[in-house]
């Protein structure tokens, strides 16, 4: 198999090693990369970083193009340009390119304008971008009717489970504020969605409305973006009262560890309470589901202490 400079490669590894390459230089103008309408991997064979203006002056952008990396995705408007938490293209990384018109024919300048520093943007939550092959780009903002929004002050996360996913900040786009989130996964799991408050540094609550994961499917869109609805709020300390609950995803039951749990609450996606039980003080809680319908459910575990914690569980 030989190695080409246009294209993009993912390799599976059991360990994590360092790979030395060796190579000269390349100049783009001898690189032409070929767009083909759908999903591309393309390379990027400069020495130099580039704003995404700067690498893809040579073309023009259809709109709701998609370009995404493991730093998230950005899409390209006629009204906005790019936009997204990527924002520029850096060597020795590779990307993908959803083109929505004809094919067409990529070629980087060959040297870029100055000095540019790639950044991923500032998150709350952080996630493994290494554990899944795949990725699905979501454009989300939040119901304006209850959220005062400004460049930053919240972050959307998505999770699958307890793992965090992805996760964004909001940006300012015209005259709205989006969150591109970049979210990993497996076929057919259930992707939920948690909000945190930069300002207060609180997380807010549970969302409403939940995903199924499809590989590489991009849901929302600048103009219209999905707005996901937050109800609750969850001390940002929880993790630190030490509850855990397994197995998530479950059938029927579900184990819950802590300490001095006094009672545990079980409500489905309207908010109505589903299922309680009074624990007394116990530190494990066997929860048993069979009479609930398949779904995702939020749980609240109460201490004897006053503290609480909120978590997800998925009823298969």
């Amino acid at each position: 198999m030989a190695l080409n400079n246009e294209s993009m490669y993912m390799i599976r590894v059991d360990n994590a090693v360092t790979a030395t390459l060796t190579a000269a230089p390349a100049d783009p103008a001898n690189h032409p990369i070929t767009l083909a309408s759908g999903w591309n991997w393309i390379g990027f064979p400069t020495v130099n970083a580039m704003t995404l203006d700067e690498a893809f002056a040579g073309i023009t952008p259809n709109e709701e193009d998609v370009i995404k990396g493991t730093a998230g995705p950005a899409t390209y408007t006629a009204e906005y340009g790019w936009n997204g938490s990527l924002t520029g293209l850096e060597p020795g990384v590779g990307y993908m390119y959803k083109n929505n018109g004809e094919p067409m024919t990529l070629t980087y300048p060959s040297t870029s304008k100055g000095m540019v520093r790639v950044l991923p943007m500032e998150r709350y939550w952080t996630s493994d971008t290494h554990r899944h092959a795949t990725t699905m780009s979501m454009l989300a903002t939040l119901d304006a009717s209850r959220y005062t929004m400004t460049d930053g002050n919240y972050e959307i996360g998505a999770f699958v489970g307890d793992e965090c996913r992805g996760s964004a900040r909001l940006q300012r786009v015209g005259s709205q504020y989006i969150a591109y989130l970049s979210v990993s996964g497996e076929e057919g799991e259930t992707v939920w969605f948690k909000l945190y408050d930069v300002t207060n540094n609180v997380e807010q609550g549970l969302a409403e409305e939940q995903v199924s994961y499809v590989s590489n499917a991009i849901t929302g869109t600048t103009h219209e973006p999905v707005v996901l609805h937050f109800r609750g709020t969850t001390d940002v300390n929880e993790s630190a009262y030490s509850v855990s609950m397994y197995p998530n995803p479950t059938k029927d039951e579900v184990m819950i560890n802590g300490r001095e749990i006094e009672t545990v609450k079980v409500y489905n996606a309207l908010g109505q309470l589903v299922y309680m039980e009074e624990c007394g003080s116990a530190y494990n809680v066997e929860l048993h589901l069979n009479g609930l319908s398949a779904g995702v459910y939020a749980v609240n575990v109460r201490m004897a202490n006053g503290q609480q914690a909120n978590k997800r569980i998925v009823k298969e």
